[in-house]
């Protein structure tokens, strides 16, 4: 049903890899079309990362807008593959006593084309990452996208020396 919003193979690759680590009975337990509109906004969310710069978004999921409801909040990112990413990103979250709900990481090889138009390659190795996260709604999340995107940052600063220093 997703490829019927969406043209091309793109989305169907991105949805395989949205739940490659899920067991299947654990997708079989969810609602259909809220399974499908979480992974078509997450899909519209990682089209707009335009392969560099970091995209993180911490939202309460309206069905006018995502499509979809849940009493939880959404904590989506888009970066490249960074080893520690989504450790760190945990780490964070327990910084600001977030508890976790649920953990999807949708691991890509993309390729980018100078328009921007995203084609998603199996059998390589991922190069692009979306992290999806179910949390507790917090009281308080002011700062929290800033404090994502700093943590992404310092991943990104750490990963750089050590290649570097792996280089002298």
């Amino acid at each position: 049903r997703l490829a019927r919003r969406e043209k091309g193979d793109n989305i169907r690759r991105f949805s395989r890899n949205f739940f490659a680590q899920v067991p299947l009975a654990e997708i079989k337990s969810k609602d259909w079309e809220y399974v499908e509109a979480v992974v078509y906004s997450a899909w519209t969310f990682f089209k707009e990362f335009k392969g560099k710069k970091p995209r993180v978004r911490v939202f309460n999921p309206d069905i006018e807008v995502h499509g979809y409801q849940h009493k939880n909040t959404i904590v989506e990112i888009a970066a490249i593959n960074l080893p520690f990413l989504l450790e760190s990103v945990r780490i964070e979250l327990n910084h600001h006593g977030i508890a976790l709900v649920d953990v999807e990481q949708c691991l890509l090889h993309v390729e980018r084309s100078r328009k921007g138009q995203v084609t998603i390659l199996d059998q390589a190795e991922p190069n692009e990452t979306l992290i999806h996260l179910e949390v507790h709604r917090p009281e308080n999340d002011k700062g929290l996208e800033r404090d994502l995107k700093e943590v992404i940052r310092l991943v990104q600063c750490a990963i750089d020396d050590f290649t570097a220093m792996r280089s002298e």
